[in-house]
Parts: C-alpha cells; sequence; structure tokens
C-alpha cells in the first residue's frame, strides 16, 4: 500500500478480532480522544474517509462523517474528514490516548429516523437468515434488522393489552391470533415473540391489584381465559 495508503476490502470483512487491531492502529496513529471520551480519527485523504467510517461501524460503533478544511498555522491547506463516534470499550493501544477514554456512564448507540419519503410501490421479496435470532445487518451503517415472516403468514401475537402492569402477579397467557385464510404451522422451539423490560424511575402509584383498579387477572395460573364478564358482576350493597 505504499504510495496508495487504502484499507483493503478483506481487511474490511476480516474477523472482530482484526478488525479491532487495525482501529486501534489507525487510532494510535491518526486518532484523538477528547477529555469527554469523545474519539475523532482524521485522514486528509477521501478514499480513505469511507472505508475508515465503515471499520467503525462494522464494530458496532455509530460513527459520523464529517467533511471540513484543514488549517495549519492560519492557512487553508485542503480538505480533511473526520470520523466521530464515543465507544464504550478500548480503540486505542498507546496508554497515554487509552487513559483518556471514557470507560463509563452513556454512550450514543442509538439510532434516529432522519426521514422518511414516500417511495412508488414495487415488487419485493422478503428475505430470511439462518441465525437462530433472525437478526441481519444492512447498509454500510450496519443496522441490525430483521423479518418477520410469521407476521407476513397472518399470525398477531397479543394483539390488544400488550403491557404488563406494576404490581401484577401470574403466569403469562400468550395470545395468538391467525388472520390469514390458511393455516399457520408453529413448531416446537421455533421463536415467535418476544418480552421487552422496562424499569420505572419510581414506584407505581396504583399498582395491579391494589384493589382501585380492575385486577381480574391478579395471581393467574396456567392458561386463562378471558374474565371480560366481571366487568358486568354488580358489587353487593352495602
Amino acid at each position: 500500500m505504499l504510495g496508495q495508503k487504502r484499507i483493503p476490502e478483506e481487511y474490511l470483512r476480516a474477523s472482530i478480532e482484526q478488525r479491532e487491531a487495525l482501529l486501534q492502529g489507525l487510532m494510535d496513529t491518526d486518532g484523538y480522544v477528547d477529555r469527554f471520551g469523545r474519539c475523532d480519527l482524521t485522514t486528509v485523504k477521501e478514499p480513505l474517509a469511507d472505508p475508515m467510517c465503515e471499520l467503525v461501524a462494522s464494530l458496532g460503533f455509530r460513527p459520523k462523517l464529517a467533511r471540513k478544511r484543514a488549517v495549519l498555522n492560519g492557512v487553508d491547506v485542503g480538505p480533511k474528514y473526520e470520523i466521530q463516534f464515543t465507544p464504550n470499550r478500548p480503540v486505542f493501544r498507546l496508554s497515554r490516548k487509552l487513559a483518556r477514554q471514557k470507560t463509563s456512564g452513556k454512550f450514543h448507540e442509538f439510532r434516529a429516523i432522519a426521514d422518511v419519503r414516500e417511495v412508488p410501490s414495487v415488487p419485493v421479496r422478503c428475505i430470511e437468515v439462518s441465525s437462530a435470532s433472525g437478526l441481519f445487518l444492512i447498509t454500510r451503517a450496519f443496522i441490525a434488522t430483521h423479518n418477520s415472516s410469521l407476521g407476513r403468514l397472518g399470525l398477531l401475537i397479543h394483539s390488544t393489552a400488550g403491557f404488563i402492569d406494576p404490581g401484577w402477579d401470574g403466569h403469562v397467557t400468550l395470545e395468538l391470533s391467525n388472520v390469514a385464510n390458511l393455516p399457520v404451522t408453529i413448531y416446537p422451539g421455533m421463536k415467535i415473540g418476544q418480552i421487552s423490560f422496562v424499569q420505572l424511575s419510581e414506584p407505581a402509584q396504583t399498582p395491579y391489584g391494589s384493589g382501585e383498579i380492575g385486577s381480574k387477572y391478579q395471581g393467574q395460573r396456567g392458561p386463562t381465559p378471558s374474565r371480560y364478564w366481571q366487568n358486568f358482576r354488580k358489587e353487593p350493597a352495602n
């Protein structure tokens, strides 16, 4: 690569350990970290900018490529390209740089929708990968996504409430609905749903089962049918 500095394609498709070592070498020579733990990898060679950004993204970080002007002693010497990111694990080997890197707190790992555009409808093909989780990476930003093949067949999971109230205790009843015209086969071990847990910032003021709300399913055991009829049950007169 002498005289034509670049990152070969096979380097970008190497193992995680090899790509981490490559990034650490680049960061030791052309990288910087500020006192907040924000890292910056700079080059003045445009053909290097996109591969560097792809390398950072391939390791699970969220890089941002900025095109700026390089200034030396107050003189504009041409364009420069900065890849900025906040890593949650070491990206340096030089001790003086590694000591400045942020090791705890919040890291910018989330992604946001920047634009929504209407496009003409065209024929598409749904894909499914052999990964057990069904996840695969898209674009050079390496965004994790997956397709719900069962949903496309018409299988809906818990289409009404969808939440477990704070304070509830019991067995969860999984509700399945087939809204298609054909049967859907479900095999043992097939992943068909998920449960997400959210930590409350403070105790619930009216937890499930407190008596102030209708807590028809508190303490349920095993698959439990609807108890909607209890909404019409008359309370005994005092």
